[in-house]
């Protein structure tokens, strides 16, 4: 179990390095220079981020807010890491059925990024544990889910496009400047409503391209589970063939 809890933590530390602020930077780069700095960040994005710097600082209860808050917007990387704050108990006591319910969560869309550790999770449970982890799984899919995360993100967008100011925006003609509530943009109007159509647009193209099963049926899988034991042979296969390495880690 030791061994599992320092899997989970340094999972979550290279979650939160490397899959911060990754939508917010693909949507933008594709605005191209426009995009003048101090457009306003999707708010997954900027929940995400405020996350990311309070774990860094070590304020863990403040990160697990913002991850939450993110989780809100359908943000799988912050449900994940929720997942493993809970179980850990890295800035709130140790709740290994919250864990594994928001692991769940994570995993809902069933593309085997957060496979592995939900497993792992779910597998470290008691039954009468890990049936509670289901049902509050399900509970918290009624306002985490990503079907209701769409319905928020379509309305975020929809305001957004209210306050829009400007002369001609979407006009295909030339650049104009369009004030937003959280920042400026030098652009043609319609790349900033491409840039706000993209919030809702990624996450609807997952909702109509994923099947949606009941969380039970998620965990018990058994070509997924297959799938992990495959992986799990090979990765032991190549550690055993694999010369030992020195005291400082390197071979």
């Amino acid at each position: 179990m030791k061994r599992r809890y320092v899997l989970n933590l340094m999972t979550l530390l290279l979650t939160v390095l490397l899959s911060t602020g990754s939508a917010a930077q693909t949507a933008q780069g594709d605005l191209g220079d426009r995009v003048m700095q101090g457009i306003q960040d999707y708010p997954d994005i900027v929940h995400y981020r405020a996350a990311v710097r309070s774990y860094k600082d070590g304020f863990n209860t403040h990160a697990r807010e913002q991850f939450q808050l993110a989780a809100g917007w359908g943000n799988k990387e912050a449900q994940f890491n929720l997942a493993l704050m809970y179980f850990a108990g890295i800035g709130v006591a140790v709740d290994r059925v919250k864990g594994a319910a928001w692991a769940l969560l994570a995993d809902e869309r069933g593309d085997g990024r957060f496979r592995k550790t939900r497993r792992e999770i779910m597998g470290l449970l008691a039954p009468e544990e890990k049936q509670a982890a289901l049902d509050l799984a399900r509970e918290l899919k009624t306002d985490y889910g990503d079907l209701q995360a769409l319905e928020k993100r379509a309305k975020w967008v929809r305001k957004q496009k209210r306050e829009l100011t400007g002369s001609r925006t979407g006009a295909l003609a030339s650049a104009v400047r369009i004030t937003t509530v959280g920042g400026r943009f030098a652009g043609r109007g319609d790349e900033y409503l491409g840039y706000l159509n993209t919030f809702e647009q990624q996450l609807l193209d997952v909702v109509t391209s994923v099947e949606y099963k009941d969380f039970e049926v998620l965990d018990d899988d058994p070509e997924a589970a297959a799938e992990d034991s495959a992986a799990e042979s090979d990765a032991g296969s190549a550690e055993a063939g694999a010369p030992a390495p020195d005291e400082t880690g390197e071979n």
